[in-house]
């Protein structure tokens, strides 16, 4: 936190470095901070999808699932579709009830994975929380296979991962 401030300090018109202050303080647990981050630093980027989705993801881990889904829509449009951006967004979908529309978006990054790369994660995260633990389990394997970089930030939010043996021993195999 205190480098990121610093950071800060030195350029604070730069959006990506007031996002990793955001950041810094929601890894920490510290999500009212980090959601005060969030939202000065949209004063100065108000367009910056990173913003959003992470002021969504804020929301999230505090349970405060309309809040997210809005930000977490703001970021997709503005992102023009990224794809970590659509499966937080799934999530938060699929915690409030609105199936439908996080169904529509899986279908539409399924697609998408045709003809570009969408991390293996991006479909983890929809079946987990969908709690289908077969197919869930299945994207997370084949998340491991592929490098998904989006593995690292697993181990900063325990509901990313269960406590599942099955989990464990791939846990194991990937020597965390």
């Amino acid at each position: 936190i205190s480098e990121a401030k610093r950071a800060q300090e030195l350029d604070p018109l730069s959006g990506f470095i007031n996002g990793r202050t955001g950041m810094a303080f929601m890894l920490a647990g510290q999500y009212d901070k980090a959601i005060e981050e969030y939202r000065m630093a949209l004063k100065v980027n108000p367009n910056y999808f990173f913003l959003y989705l992470n002021l969504g993801i804020t929301y999230h881990a505090k349970g405060m699932f309309r809040e997210a889904a809005a930000e977490l829509e703001k970021s997709v449009d503005l992102s023009n579709g990224n794809s970590l951006a659509i499966s937080f967004l799934v999530v938060v979908y699929v915690k409030i009830g609105e199936k439908d529309k996080a169904e529509k978006l899986i279908d539409n990054l399924k697609k998408r994975s045709e003809n570009e790369y969408i991390p293996a994660s991006s479909f983890y995260f929809y079946y987990k929380f969908k709690e289908d633990e077969e197919l869930a389990l299945e994207w997370l394997k084949r998340a491991c296979n592929e490098h998904d970089c989006f593995l690292l930030w697993f181990k900063d939010d325990p509901t990313f991962f269960p406590d599942g043996s099955r989990y464990k021993a791939l846990l194991k195999e990937m020597r965390r």
